[in-house]
């Protein structure tokens, strides 16, 4: 670092003491005195100063053109009057030598001395036009390399003016695609709102019109959807031809009570809703087996104490296995929505209670064909340990898997049907 500090002080004392740089820093005072009388005169902070100098005084032909170029015409005429001050003093001196030659007589040693001093003057008149020209060359030799370095910077300033010029050039593009960009997104986002808000609106549509059919299909209180035997002489059906959908959602309200909840009333099964394809009948001479079965249920086990069980089983049509979809979790007394949701090609089945998913299964023992009677209320073979005995809402089903969103909306309209706190 020191020696780099030395370099920099030697380099920057050489160039003082250089007549043609000694000329361009009196020229650019003189260009420039009043930034200089700005700067050392106003009393304004120093970040002021610096933008109000910037803004007003840093101009290149100010600050370099002009005083370069005054540089380059003070410079040579400075040695030409320095020339010219050294021809009249040797003119002074010859005049003054043939004046005394010849009005005033000398004595020889006089003559010698005063012969001596004149040829010693002369010798250095000599070498100092000597050194004067060969200044003057050496100075012409820099003033030359001054003003192609002076060219250079020129097209350096000139190179830089252009890339700056092409920068700003370049921000005005991007901010003009910035603007575009913005606005397209703008317009974008409100087209995707719009959209999102018409999908909506055909999506309350539809489920408001399903939600209407539940709420005009709920059962009044003198309605029960089971088999009365003394009321009604034939048992309730629906339609079980959503059995060959490949996909679809089951949906129906059934009025849990306090029977349901009892381990001790005696019934192991209460059925919702039963279909299979044998009347109900087992087709195993030994144990239980019943072909393309499909049931919502109640099974309650009395030497258990686990309260009894939520059920969706299913089978295919050897009816030797079968697919069990329960939970455990007793259900206050009062309407409850209990819904199934089933797709082949996506190979799952679903089982929930009031919109909250209970339990999953694969899709593989689902039945091959149905009779085209589900039984509500009971199961096929109309056994009275196997009715429900209470009220059970009418029922919906739709060949369409119903998300989470549409399966809560169902759920809430039918509570709000069913005036259900």
């Amino acid at each position: 670092m020191d020696d780099i500090r030395k370099s920099l002080k030697a380099i920057l004392y050489e160039r003082s003491k250089s007549p043609f740089y000694g000329a361009f820093i009196l020229s650019w005072i003189i260009w420039n005195w009043e930034l200089l009388y700005f700067f050392f005169g106003y009393n304004g902070d120093f970040y002021e100063k610096t933008i109000y100098i910037h803004g007003k005084y840093l101009k290149w032909d100010y600050n370099l053109f002009y005083p370069l170029l005054s540089a380059i015409i003070y410079y040579p005429l400075g040695f030409l009057i320095s020339i010219g001050f050294q021809y009249i003093k040797v003119n002074l001196l010859n005049f003054q030598k043939s004046k005394v030659d010849k009005w005033e007589l000398l004595s020889v040693e006089q003559s010698y001395k005063l012969k001596n001093e004149m040829e010693q003057r002369e010798m250095k008149i000599e070498r100092e036009l000597v050194d004067l020209n060969e200044k003057l060359k050496d100075s012409e030799n820099r003033n030359t390399q001054s003003l192609k370095d002076s060219s250079t910077n020129l097209e350096k300033i000139s190179l830089l003016e252009k890339e700056k010029n092409d920068y700003e050039k370049e921000v005005v593009s991007l901010k003009n695609k910035n603007l575009i960009y913005i606005e397209s997104n703008e317009k974008l986002t409100k087209e995707l709102e719009e959209q999102k808000k018409i999908k909506n609106d055909k999506l309350r549509q539809k489920f408001n019109k399903v939600l209407s059919t539940v709420k005009n299909e709920i059962i009044k209180d003198d309605e029960i959807y089971y088999e009365d035997p003394q009321k009604k002489k034939d048992v309730m059906t629906y339609s079980s031809a959503f059995l060959d959908y490949e996909e679809g959602t089951f949906n129906v309200w059934a009025l849990v009570s306090a029977e349901h909840n009892n381990p001790k009333n005696g019934k192991r099964y209460s059925y919702i809703v039963s279909h299979d394809t044998n009347k109900g009948k087992s087709i195993a001479r030994n144990g239980y087996q019943y072909e393309n079965a499909w049931a919502l249920s109640r099974y309650v086990n009395p030497n258990e104490l686990n309260g009894g069980e939520w059920r969706f089983w299913c089978s295919n049509n050897d009816g030797v296995t079968n697919t069990i979809l329960k939970t455990n979790e007793g259900l206050n007394e009062g309407w409850h929505m209990f819904t199934v949701k089933w797709s082949k090609p996506k190979d799952f089945l679903e089982f929930y209670i009031d919109g909250k998913i209970k339990s999953v299964g694969k899709f593989i023992l689902w039945p091959v064909k149905n009779d085209g009677k589900l039984y509500v209320g009971n199961w096929p073979n109309l056994n009275e340990s196997h009715k429900f005995n209470s009220k059970i809402g009418r029922l919906y089903t739709t060949n369409q898997v119903l998300n989470q969103e549409e399966l809560d909306l169902l759920y809430n309209k039918g509570k709000k049907a069913l005036e259900i706190v």
